[in-house]
């Protein structure tokens, strides 16, 4: 088959995991006997090909455009929609992010309260030109989840990670298709068993237990909570990530 693998325009200045989950996905196809060709583009040139495979779905102006183009052609078209509630993740990395910054300022006395209430999701957070809550309500989304999933439903199948994504699929925009198949995310081998640890304890002079998170270093990530939390240990924390767009 000639697959065509698409993702957002802005995906490679971005370096995110849907750019990964692309690569990784063009290699075992190719690996298979597929013909793969991948691009980053909102209007890709779909003519010619069995099957289109778009990743993100949550670039909402790049996902209509990428839709229509297979539309227009009449390609078949499979998603993996990497979908996360974005409206909680707000809530969640601002909240978190605006009471800590509260901490530093005033002193950690002064947000015991607000802890407890990002605890129990009970804390509203003040975006600005609207308020965050933990259940995600309609006025947090940036953007329009109608829309979004009018688009799934036009494709010929869903390829989630997981079921808990495939359960946010149908809580947050009211999926009800039943075309899907878990893509599990897959571990590289080569990577990651029997990895020696002397060149980053070498580098790191890190000779005992620590703390590691790799990830983007963002506040839906919250490497700040993390740190927070360990603020009163002598345990070592390792941060690893770009800092790019933040």
């Amino acid at each position: 088959m000639r697959i065509l693998l698409v993702n957002h325009e802005t995906a490679g200045d971005w370096g995110g995991g849907d750019g990964v989950q692309m690569q990784e996905t063009g290699k075992r196809l190719h690996q298979r006997g597929h013909e793969v060709i991948a691009v980053n583009s909102d209007n890709p040139k779909v003519r010619g090909f069995d099957l289109v495979h778009i990743f993100n779905c949550r670039v909402e102006r790049s996902f209509t455009k990428q839709m229509e183009c297979c539309r227009n052609e009449n390609v078949p078209v499979v998603v993996s929609p990497i979908w996360m509630s974005l409206a909680r993740a707000i809530w969640g990395s601002r909240g978190a992010l605006s009471v800590l910054n509260h901490g530093i300022q005033c002193g950690e006395s002064s947000i015991t309260s607000l802890m407890n209430k990002l605890e129990r999701r009970e804390l509203a957070v003040n975006l600005g030109d609207s308020i965050a809550y933990s259940d995600g309500r309609d006025g947090s989304w940036p953007l329009n989840r109608h829309t979004i999933r009018d688009l799934l439903r036009e494709a010929d199948g869903l390829l989630p990670n997981s079921l808990l994504e495939l359960q946010s699929i149908r809580n947050d925009l009211q999926w009800d298709g039943d075309c899907f198949e878990i893509a599990h995310y897959g571990v590289d081998p080569a990577l990651f068993l029997d990895a020696d640890p002397n060149p980053f304890r070498k580098h790191t002079q890190i000779q005992g237990p620590f703390v590691m998170q790799a990830g983007r270093i963002e506040p839906s990530k919250n490497q700040a909570m993390l740190c927070w939390a360990l603020k009163d240990t002598n345990m070592p924390i390792v941060l690893i990530g770009s800092k790019k767009h933040w």
